[in-house]
């Protein structure tokens, strides 16, 4: 077991070397290319970080934002232009393939892009609040119409086309945009983008949702935080009425991760605390014993390994599924061999012999080797040791007796009879 441990850490070791090689050994001339497609959330918002963090640490001035959405939160949203805002890299929002829309969060993401490119048959616009009912609320929509103005403002473009966004739902073509100035190009296809800007014969890196991104777009949609906190509360009630603690450590984990959702905690705090509870979690079943506790606890483990797992281009690379899968097997062949490890540790406290438990003494002889009296205790040699000893009758020394009870650390005995004697003589 001790080399299999070995083993298993110098291949860890080796893989994470490996890793830190791929990533600080990127080739010249490489543009990263982040995805907007879908729902803006938090994990659009994390998306966009991490764009920003490898765009920088692949020395290139450009980031591409291509964009297809048809909107999302105004909290991510508004996080999400802050961060092109203040970047001091260049991004150029691209608004394809044909067919794609730049709505709502996708208009203000694009606006507050240093340029903005439309292929033909995509369309950018109706950027007007609304709340969860669908209702409008004058104050908030004279606040965007105030806040798209000062994007706009900020990168040169038509101030009033751009509030019209906001304030009338208006919408625009690639061919509409470019004619009113709102745009900086249209492209037919992405290869003339790409041509546009001298992007042709580099290596563009395009990133998508990952687990890690998946994730934090899950736990933040309002829905299902609600129904996190709800399932977190039965399973409480539950867990009342039940001899396990299972319930109770998943509903845990559950409001962990709505506060999460909300905000409250951040994600690698949140990725250490899921691996620390799944770690105690393993720990826990020397306690039970059934397996059900190793099992939670390498699943929670698991979610917390991939969160804190953020050196994502060696995850990006051809043949991805491949390292993703090994790395995902490795992580289940070592939690495995923890769980199996911690369940034989278990077995042996359980089944060992215990040394210390006076409970064997009882039935077993001695002899008195101090008098013992009814209100007076005495001495006898029991089991290889000298114990103090009572009676409820009077017995001398030299005489054997036999353990009937055990009161704290000391016998209770009793006059061993003649018959008794003949039958299991002792010897001491």
């Amino acid at each position: 077991m001790k080399n299999v441990f070995i083993f298993l850490m110098l291949l860890v070791i080796a893989l994470t070397f490996h890793n830190f090689i791929v990533c600080s050994s990127f080739p010249e001339e490489k543009i990263v290319q982040v995805e907007l497609k879908g729902e803006i959330n938090s994990g659009t918002v994390e998306l966009v970080n991490k764009a920003l963090k490898l765009t920088q640490k692949f020395g290139s001035e450009f980031l591409i934002i291509e964009i297809n959405t048809n909107g999302g939160y105004l909290a991510s949203t508004e996080e999400i232009v802050n961060l092109i805002l203040n970047s001091p890299i260049e991004v150029i929002a691209y608004v394809g393939p044909s067919g794609a829309t730049a709505f709502s969060a996708g208009t203000y993401i694009a606006l507050a892009a240093k340029e903005i490119v439309m292929e033909e048959g995509t369309v950018i616009g109706s950027a007007q609040p609304r709340d969860i009912t669908g209702a409008k609320d004058p104050k908030v929509i004279n606040a965007m119409a105030g806040w798209i103005r000062s994007i706009a403002e900020k990168r040169g473009r038509n101030e009033s086309l751009a509030e019209k966004f906001v304030t009338e739902n208006l919408d625009l073509t690639a061919k509409e945009a470019y004619s009113k100035g709102l745009i900086d190009h249209e492209v037919k296809n992405y290869s003339e983008f790409l041509k546009l800007y001298n992007f042709t014969g580099k290596e563009i890196v395009v990133l998508k949702k990952g687990f890690r991104e998946k994730f934090i777009s899950l736990i933040s949609d309002p829905v299902i935080i609600g129904l996190m906190f709800s399932t977190a509360v039965l399973l409480i009630l539950v867990g009342l009425s039940h001899p396990t603690i299972i319930e109770e450590i998943v509903a845990a984990i559950l409001v962990i991760l709505a506060l999460s959702g909300l905000g409250y905690i951040g994600i690698n705090l949140l990725a250490a605390i899921l691996f620390l509870l799944g770690a105690a979690t393993m720990f826990f079943e020397l306690k039970i014993g059934h397996g059900a506790f190793a099992v939670l606890g390498v699943g929670i483990m698991l979610v917390g390994v991939f969160l804190m797992y953020q050196h994502e281009y060696f995850l990006w690379r051809e043949g991805k599924g491949t390292y993703t899968s090994g790395l995902a097997v490795l992580t289940l062949t070592i939690s495995g061999l923890i769980g199996l490890y911690l369940h034989k540790i278990r077995q042996v406290l359980k089944y060992k012999t215990k040394y210390h438990d006076l409970r064997k003494l009882i039935g077993k002889r001695g002899i008195v080797r101090k008098e013992i009296g009814p209100l007076k205790p005495g001495v006898v040699f029991v089991d290889s040791d000298l114990w103090t000893a009572k009676s409820k009758q009077k017995i001398k020394k030299g005489e054997e007796v036999k353990v009937t009870e055990i009161e704290g650390l000391t016998l209770h005995v009793e006059r061993v009879k003649r018959e008794d004697k003949r039958e299991n003589p002792q010897k001491n």
